[in-house]
């Protein structure tokens, strides 16, 4: 079978029970694993917009991070299936403009696969209207290579195996960039000419760069290769030029899609062009040239081509195919037309499927809203779907901190026990049996097994990632484990109360999605579900909205160095003697009374602009680096936190940032900078300021509720509505050690025994 887009074959997959692979050597193994596996797309494919695998004999089969078999046929007598590979689906969908999962974007694909929809034999696959042979730059013809089966070596005997390269990043096809040019390659050039006499180098520089743009691609790497002195302006001055064309190309560059993915596995931005991420100055130039020169950026570029052209065509035949928007009784307000209005119902009956494929049922922490991942020892555990998290980000999610007084140990360590397992016919399209214990949550002590329910009908536990309550136990003072904190833990809920349905998991009057720096609003990927515990989020509408840096672990940070690295003072070169501006003429005790004035990015941007407060930036100015970050309050470890760390460490702090045991001539510059852009810290910086808003809710109310303190003679005294709780509580606490599994069930100092069972006596 053939992909729809770029026409070449799928390849069986090893699950498949009597294969067909192509002969052997003509593809690599990467080629091979890319081609086995396809998005199909329309109204008639379970799950509406689906990865599958292709399993040859004219069927695709279930991806397995699935708990379902589909089975779904490619071509019948009626129909073929719109089946792309999985690169080539990504590029159609960033030239339709429909890269997210959102319902309008699922409609929009589905629509394209109604207006184009597939040829049968004997050219099954093939979209009406497409030119594919007259396409772009490189015009093939893949025609003569199909017959009964695909002829593979005749492909590659006439000079055509380039096309069966990966057209995206997922397996670092794109060039490497370089973020500057190497100094091998300016030595290369040499010195440039003091004096030239040619029509070109005699003119004025702003001339010359008005005309570049004129220029075609060919012509512009020509014209700069004439002589010594265009090839050093090349690899310098005009580099600018190089980096509009390379943006220009389009498909010289990754989507945002494909670049954030890429940023997501490797943690940090990807050495690849980049629209914001790459500087100006970088070798643009050279990634220019590489981009013409690859075999994976030609089929890209064929790929690019194709969808572009695809995307016209169904643009052009939407109007006449009867789904074009037609205009309401007004004659201004669009509407569906009869033929959308029959899709949507379409779309709407595969619904349920779609989102047991796509969404997940989960629970979410009670302070950044995100879910929790299903743990391994889950019975039957609902994995999510390839690529959403890395394995660090799913083993931190499927832990919790539940909180309360009806939460066994009041404050406990719980796992989360996601499940759901499905039984779906697919020629009736009904759910023959839908089960899920997912709302459950269990204790990680070994000794004792717990089970707690999530949301009950009236009432939600109080549940947070383990990074999030360690940061608001430390915004409510209570980060010991004393009965007395164990106490004001649970005064929180009882005080601001929980939500069920819709709200499930949030505070009451908190404004999660409008607090802070970053405003994420995560109610868009939520849906309710029919029963307690059941709502459902869908990860790979997140995924694609731009907000995965939120899923990172809030309490990762950078390594502060101890000292600035000789490397970094070399780089500068010696501080200028002397200078004339209006700043640096100064007296240094004038500039250490302004500095505190700056904004964070005022004081990074003043102490860059010249080589003498460069040199003071690193040497003299580090305790005002200092002062800003440890200001910041989320930069630096809480100090449970960097306790924690010293103790699993034996004594060493591996790095952290401390106020008292790392040096003020630390290079606390580079850290100011590298904890605003790590994700980690950017997600840290959102939960710490969702702790504090929180915190302080609680503590207005707290302190006007019975059990706020009560004057005394000398001082405040616990009101008689505290003492009642605490005593309320002190069985409960006693169970802490035992449930916890901490200190082989002997009670914590401060918090009450386990009360003694009197035994009946034998007779």
């Amino acid at each position: 079978m053939s992909c729809s887009l770029c026409r070449v074959p799928f390849t069986p997959s090893s699950r498949s029970v009597n294969p067909h692979p192509p002969p052997s050597g003509i593809l690599t193994d990467k080629q091979y694993n890319y081609l086995q596996f396809c998005t199909a797309i329309g109204s008639t494919v379970p799950g509406l917009v689906t990865d599958l695998t292709w399993l040859d004999n004219n069927l695709f089969g279930g991806m397995l991070h699935y708990p379902i078999v589909l089975s779904v046929a490619w071509e019948s007598e009626k129909q073929t299936i719109f089946a792309l590979h999985t690169g080539c689906a990504a590029i159609l969908r960033h030239q339709l403009n429909a890269s997210d999962n959102s319902n309008n974007t699922v409609f929009e694909l589905c629509q394209l696969a109604a207006v184009l929809i597939p040829r049968i034999s004997p050219d099954p696959g093939r979209l009406p209207g497409v030119n594919y042979e007259s396409v772009g730059d490189e015009k093939v013809d893949l025609r003569p290579f199909w017959g009964s089966e695909f002829k593979w070596r005749a492909l590659k005997e006439n000079g055509l195996e380039w096309i069966l390269n990966r057209p995206d990043v997922y397996v670092s096809e794109f060039p490497r960039f370089h973020q500057s040019v190497s100094q091998v390659r300016l030595a290369a050039i040499g010195p440039a000419p003091e004096s030239t006499n040619d029509i070109i180098t005699t003119l004025s520089f702003d001339i010359v760069h008005i005309l570049l743009p004129y220029l075609t691609n060919a012509s512009f790497v020509l014209l700069l290769s004439t002589c010594r002195l265009l090839r050093r302006h090349a690899l310098t001055t005009f580099q600018p030029h190089a980096r509009e064309r390379v943006l220009a190309l389009g498909w010289a560059v990754p989507t945002p899609t494909e670049y954030a993915s890429v940023m997501k596995k490797s943690g940090k931005p990807p050495a690849m062009a980049h629209a914001q991420d790459t500087p100006y100055d970088a070798d643009w130039l050279l990634y220019l040239s590489q981009v013409h020169r690859t075999g994976s950026m030609r089929a890209r570029r064929r790929v690019w081509a194709l969808a572009k052209e695809i995307v016209d065509t169904y643009s052009e035949a939407r109007e006449r195919s009867g789904f074009g928007v037609a205009l309401g009784g007004d004659g201004v307000t669009p509407k569906k037309t009869p033929k959308g209005l029959q899709l949507e119902r379409e779309i709407q009956a595969m619904g349920m499927l779609r989102s047991i494929l796509h969404v997940h049922n989960n629970m979410s922490c009670g302070l950044c809203c995100l879910p929790f991942s299903p743990s391994p020892d889950s019975t039957c555990p609902r994995p999510l779907t390839p690529e959403t998290l890395t394995s660090k980000q799913k083993h931190y999610l499927q832990y919790c901190v539940a909180i309360g007084d009806t939460v066994p140990g009041l404050v406990t360590n719980l796992v989360f026990l996601g499940t759901w397992f499905i039984l779906w016919t697919p020629r009736t399209k009904n759910l023959i049996h839908c089960a899920s214990d997912g709302n459950l949550f269990r204790s990680t002590s070994k000794a004792i097994l717990i089970a707690v329910t999530w949301e009950s009908p009236n009432a939600t536990i109080f549940a947070l990632h383990t990074a999030c309550a360690t940061i608001l136990r430390h915004m409510l003072g209570a980060s010991d484990e004393s009965f007395d904190s164990v106490v004001e833990l649970c005064q929180v809920p009882l005080l601001l109360g929980s939500q069920t349905g819709v709200n499930a998991g949030r505070i009451p009057g908190m404004d999660y999605d409008n607090i802070g720096v970053e405003k994420v609003d995560l109610r868009r990927f939520w849906i309710t579900g029919n029963d307690a515990g059941m709502n459902q989020f869908n990860w790979l509408a997140f995924e694609a909205s731009g907000f995965g840096w939120a899923l990172n672990r809030p309490d990762i940070f950078p390594k502060l160095h101890t000292s600035v690295s000789e490397a970094r003072l070399a780089a500068l070169g010696p501080a200028p003697e002397s200078t004339s501006d209006m700043i640096t003429t100064q007296p240094l005790d004038v500039l250490h009374v302004l500095l505190p004035y700056l904004s964070d990015a005022s004081f990074v941007a003043l102490l860059s602009t010249c080589r003498l407060l460069r040199h003071h930036a690193l040497t003299t100015f580090q305790p005002h680096a200092r002062r800003r970050v440890l200001a910041l309050g989320w930069a630096v470890p809480t100090p449970t936190e960097y306790a924690s760390v010293k103790e699993k460490n034996g004594g060493a702090t591996m790095g952290m940032a401390h106020a008292r045991d790392t040096p003020h001539d630390a290079d606390w510059l580079l850290y100011l900078s590298r904890v605003h852009r790590s994700q980690s810290m950017r997600a840290r910086r959102r939960v710490w300021a969702l702790a504090e808003a929180l915190a302080a809710q609680y503590k207005e109310k707290r302190d006007n509720s019975k059990y706020a303190e009560v004057p005394k003679a000398g001082g405040m005294a616990k009101s008689r509505a505290r003492i009642a709780l605490e005593k309320k509580l002190e069985t409960m606490a006693a169970m802490r050690p035992y449930i916890n599994g901490s200190g082989g069930g002997r009670p914590t100092p401060g918090m009450p025994a386990m009360p003694r069972m009197a035994m009946p006596r034998k007779k």
